[in-house]
């Protein structure tokens, strides 16, 4: 749920800033300066100014997956070829049809590959932040195991993590071949 809130949000300033002349330079430089800091590097401060506990784990996957799909949805934009935007706008459409029945079908495929990437990144910074000092999760298994020496328990819930990141992993791509069967990557797999 932290991924899809964090997701909506970065999609949603993304697209606004892909199509807002004015919003551009002052959401760009914040966005740019959050997204070029490494997660290792913040995640003690988020530790620190917000507690050990979910909440600061939840903040820091949340905005992480917001500046990603950020940056998906504003390149997703871009790369939209204008012409069919000032087609619609030729045959009549509004600036709110424009952006409903153009823009957002057109960038749904390079979103949904941002979630995707979000979703694997979201599942290191959780083991990471909880790794760091959480009482709860698989980071607090694998710290508490590391503490006791027990290797083959640390490999097992290592093994654990990838295999429900894996399955996650598999789902997601699934449910984006069938949200976006004209994406290129739907097409590959008929083929």
């Amino acid at each position: 749920m932290v991924v899809f809130a964090g997701s909506l949000i970065g999609i949603t300033i993304g697209l606004l800033v892909a199509r807002s002349k004015w919003l551009g330079p002052v959401v760009q430089p914040v966005m740019m300066t959050v997204g070029t800091v490494p997660t290792l590097v913040i995640a003690p401060f988020f530790l620190i100014r917000f507690g050990v506990g979910r909440g600061s784990s939840i903040l820091l996957v949340l905005v992480y997956c917001a500046v990603i799909l950020y940056v998906f949805a504003q390149r997703a934009a871009d790369n939209l070829d204008p012409v069919f935007e000032d087609y619609a706008r030729t045959l009549g459409a509004s600036p709110r049809r424009v952006s409903r029945d153009v823009l957002i079908p057109g960038t749904v495929p390079q979103i949904l590959g941002g979630i995707r990437i979000a979703l694997a990144g979201a599942w290191g910074i959780e083991a990471i932040v909880e790794l760091l000092g959480a009482q709860q999760g698989i980071g607090r298994i694998v710290s508490v195991l590391a503490q006791s020496i027990d290797i083959e328990g640390i490999f097992a819930a290592l093994v654990m993590l990838a295999i429900v990141a894996i399955a996650c992993d598999v789902l997601t791509a699934w449910v984006i071949e069938r949200l976006a069967p004209w994406s290129p990557a739907a097409a590959r797999h008929k083929e």
